[in-house]
């Protein structure tokens, strides 16, 4: 199984911090700041995003982790994407409608795990054990 995955968040010391750990725990990391970045690297060759969805190119309040799943899918990439947010989930628009969980599986992301969580780092690494684009599962953040 290919262990390489991207970690794309704007916070330089959180997207460091998300790199020691998932090394530690087996993964080959690649690091991108911003949803630009991201899309400049050889995603072919990554077995998953971990992406903040509150991306931003100028380090204020943004959607570019939202941005990136929509540009990839818009690619036909069929690389899984795990969304990251500070803030939990129920707090974005649709929700509550139900419709946002059909805009994941279009766009291949497999969790929406909230940072905030005592085990994040837990329900991260069992994501990336069995990353499936576009396959939200029960307890993985859906």
């Amino acid at each position: 199984m290919n262990r390489r995955v991207l970690v794309v968040e704007d916070n330089p010391d959180l997207r460091r911090l998300l790199a020691i750990v998932l090394e530690r725990g087996g993964f080959e990391c690649i690091e991108a700041v911003n949803e630009t970045d991201a899309l400049g690297r050889d995603v072919d060759s990554i077995s998953a995003i971990i992406a903040d969805v509150n991306l931003s190119e100028t380090g204020g309040a943004s959607n570019g982790g939202i941005v990136l799943a929509e540009r990839l899918a818009d690619q036909a990439r069929q690389v899984p994407i795990i969304l990251i947010s500070q803030t939990p989930w129920h707090h974005f628009p649709d929700h509550k409608s139900g419709a946002h969980t059909e805009w994941l599986r279009e766009k291949n992301v497999s969790a929406v795990l909230d940072r905030s969580e005592p085990d994040f780092y837990r329900s991260l690494c069992e994501a990336l054990s069995d990353p499936r684009p576009g396959d939200i599962a029960e307890g993985r953040g859906a």
